[in-house]
Order: structure tokens, then sequence, then C-alpha cells
């Protein structure tokens, strides 16, 4: 029986810092006309959970500094942005952080899946394109779980234990969110630091959110999941 490895897209799979972090950015100077700085105004709030999607995070900042966003306005302004009709935008200069063979030798040994607040049609595009979309199983997406089921809530994960038989379910994700949507869904939470937040901050929160062990990239991931593994039957 394959253990079960759930991933999250963003910051595990992908590295979104010229598409996702740019595009945050640019949303609040275009509804404002005020800069915002990445580092200093939005990691602080994304370590602290219930701010995963970024229209939530970005109605936040909107909100606290006295700016009336419509969210609807938000969503158009970031779909025409990020991943247009055509399929163009900030989604094409996105790269991968894994790339297809070492996600080909993971699916030799897991049953691979994905729980993402993407879209799916933008889930399934970017791993069309960087050649890894053979090799997951299940993709869990925005669609799938509905605006009022974004991370933390576990729903996605919920669907795909439902759809799975392991003895070992283990999700990926880079976020506070990621791990407490693993512990409330009732699998182990892995966390991995984001290209954008290497923070020993970061760490902790994942920790204290419940995330059994917190890698530095997603490339040690085989080697912490090999460790694991051989633990368990000690």
């Amino acid at each position: 029986m394959q253990p079960t490895l759930i991933f999250d897209m963003d910051g595990t799979l992908i590295d979104t810092r010229n598409s996702y972090c740019k595009l945050l950015i640019e949303c609040y100077k275009y509804f404002t006309g005020e800069e915002i700085d990445y580092e200093k105004d939005v990691i602080p709030i994304k370590q602290l959970g219930g701010y995963n999607n970024d229209w939530d995070l970005l109605t936040y900042l909107f909100d606290k500094n006295g700016y009336n966003v419509e969210y609807k306005y938000l969503q158009d302004f970031y779909a025409e942005r990020y991943c247009n009709k055509n399929y163009e935008g900030y989604i094409n200069i996105e790269e991968p952080i894994l790339n297809k063979d070492y996600v080909e030798n993971l699916s030799k040994n897991y049953n691979l899946t994905i729980f993402t607040g993407r879209y799916r049609h933008e889930a399934i595009y970017t791993l069309k394109l960087f050649n890894m979309y053979d090799y997951f199983s299940q993709i869990v997406s925005f669609n799938e779980v509905g605006e009022n089921h974004q991370k933390p809530d576990s729903k996605g994960v919920e669907l795909i234990k439902s759809n799975v038989v392991s003895d070992r379910i283990y999700y990926m994700g880079d976020t506070v969110d990621d791990m407490l949507a693993a512990k409330s869904g009732g699998v182990i939470g892995i966390g991995c630091l984001p290209p954008q937040d290497k923070s020993d901050a970061l760490v902790q929160k994942m920790k204290n959110a419940g995330a059994y062990e917190v890698l530095y990239s997603t490339v040690e991931l085989s080697t912490f999941l090999e460790h694991d593994l051989q633990a368990q039957k000690l």
C-alpha cells in the first residue's frame, strides 16, 4: 500500500515570486495608488494564518488602510493579469521548484495528489507546462472546494482522503494555513519554506500550527520521507 503525498502547488512545486508575489503588489497599487513592500507588509500577514488566499489578504490590507475595493473587481483584476482566457499573463513566467525527473521518481513510491487554491484550469495548465501533470492521480482546486472552504479549511484534504487507500498520508505546504488544514484533516503536515520566506519565524509558526516537520526546501522531501518511513518500521 503506497503512502499518499498531497502537494500544495505555490511555494512547494512552483516558484511564484515572479507571479503572485509581484501581482499582489501591482494590484494594491492599481486600486490605491500606493506602494507596498512584500517582505515588510505581506509576509507578516501570511505568517499569521487565515490569509492564504491573496484576495483575502489584499482585502485585509485595503480595509486596514481605509480603502473600499469590491471583491469581484479584485478577482477580475487578478484573472486578467495572472491567466486570462488566452492563457496569457504572469502564469507563464513561473518556474518549477521540483523538476519533472524528481516528481517522476517520487511517483514510483508515492501516490501523488494536489490540493491547491488555484482554479483547476490554471493548475492543470502549469502542471502540463512543466510536464508533471501525468504524475498526479488527483487534483483538488478552488473549483472543487469553493470560495467558502479555502485553506485553512480542510475540505480539500478530506476529498483526497476519501478517494485513496493509504496507511500514511502527508500534506506538504508552505503556509500556516496548509499546516492547519493538514491537522484538522487528519493527515501529516510537512511544512516547506517558500522561496520568498526562509525565516525562522515561519518555521516556528508552522510547527505551532501542527507541522510534523518543516523543510528548508521541497528538494529535501524525498530524503525526509525515506527516513520517516524507515523509522515507522522500527
